[in-house]
């Protein structure tokens, strides 16, 4: 294998239960490299996640909660600490296939045109890790999220992420990146995506309080009016038409009667997602989650973040 550097980056926030797996499945993973970089990024927790990856001898980066502390920050702040020529950025609550590093970095070493691959992901939704399927790709896609190799002079060219955006920095990034003349793929097998059941209304609130809804408004903000305004908004479609249909209601503004419009219009929808779903419990999800989503835009669109910049907490971690 011809000599790169790489370095791997873990953004984590409240990954007590599933930190240490994460970190042990990157041995294997790294093996290939015996002195890639190595860090974590906690970005907020309020659990010893940090603790937990320092004691498996990981260098551990803590985000000033007076900044910005989401994944986007975390992934960017790292991006500034390492100095490799492809940077592997892992989500904390994924545990990595071994092969998926090696492989990514040959398609990457191979290819100029390729500025990242990402790795496809299995959900064991809490009842245990699914088995790897055969390998596959690489496939062409707009974005990477949770798993990818990225070549870090294509980050470096296109200003890498966006810190104060709460979600939509991978599909922000897509864009640029892609603008740029670059093109991204995903391969098979990836990693296992530790998470708990999918699909509920449990989750969309979560989800919501925890702001990860307003960066669709966020990058809206951002992007208008510039070259990546329309990709943007298309990217937004769904939430859109959601945020058209509250205003066709309150105006009462129909194409046909407004008192059978409304009614008829969620039942032809639910009836659609009901067929695609195959349960009328997760289309009902769906549709309510897409109400959330809408308003999460507009509250994103509205507010203006928190913090824009990231930096880390004073302390050890400040100084590695």
């Amino acid at each position: 294998m011809e000599e790169v550097r790489l370095a791997a980056v873990v953004v984590a926030r409240d990954e007590a239960p599933r930190i240490e797996g994460t970190l042990a499945a990157l041995d294997p993973a790294l093996a290939p490299w015996p002195g890639a970089g190595r860090l974590v990024v906690d970005c907020g927790s309020g659990d010893p996640t940090a603790e937990l990856a320092a004691a498996r001898g990981w260098p551990v980066a803590r985000l000033d909660p007076a900044g910005a502390v989401t994944a986007a920050a975390g992934r960017e702040l790292a991006r500034g600490r390492l100095d490799a020529d492809f940077l592997l950025y892992v989500d904390g609550d994924v545990r990595v296939d071994a092969g998926f590093p090696a492989a990514a970095v040959a398609l990457l070493q191979g290819d100029r045109g390729l500025f990242g691959v990402g790795g496809e992901l299995r959900f064991d939704e809490g009842r245990g890790e699914p088995p790897a399927p055969p390998p596959s790709g690489p496939r062409p896609v707009p974005l990477l999220p949770a798993l990818a190799v990225y070549r870090a002079a294509a980050l470096e060219a296109v200003g890498g992420f966006v810190p104060w955006l709460e979600s939509e920095e991978d599909a922000d990034l897509g864009l640029r990146l892609r603008r740029a003349g670059g093109r991204l793929v995903r391969i098979g097998p990836g990693g296992v995506h530790r998470s708990g059941p999918r699909g509920g209304l449990d989750e969309t609130f979560r989800r919501y309080r925890a702001g990860l809804y307003f960066g669709q408004g966020r990058v809206v903000r951002l992007r208008w009016g510039g070259p990546l305004a329309a990709a943007t908004l298309a990217r937004q479609w769904l939430y859109l038409a959601v945020i058209l249909l509250w205003l066709g209601a309150a105006a009462g503004v129909w194409v046909w009667p407004p008192a059978a419009a409304l009614p008829l219009l969620l039942v032809l929808a639910g009836a659609a997602v009901a067929a695609r779903k195959g349960s009328a419990r997760a289309a009902a999800v769906s549709l309510v989650t897409w109400h959330v989503m809408a308003w999460g835009l507009l509250v994103g669109l509205a507010r203006k973040p928190r913090a824009r910049e990231a930096r880390l907490k004073a302390g050890p971690e400040a100084s590695r």
